[in-house]
């Protein structure tokens, strides 16, 4: 049981570290074509909701 709940955990880990670098990344660029390209960029405003969710 201990080797399933450490598997488990490395697992999660893994998932909120990827989650963590889209919300890094999109909000990068969701900043980078507000601001720099005059021209916000809407897919990454749902993206950003649903990564957060």
């Amino acid at each position: 049981m201990k080797k399933l709940d450490k598997i488990l955990d490395n697992v999660m880990r893994f998932l909120m570290a990827v989650a963590m670098f889209a919300l890094l990344a999109g909000g990068t660029w969701q900043i980078f074509t507000r601001w720099i390209l005059r021209n916000p960029s809407t897919v990454t405003d749902e993206f950003l909701r649903y990564v957060l969710i």
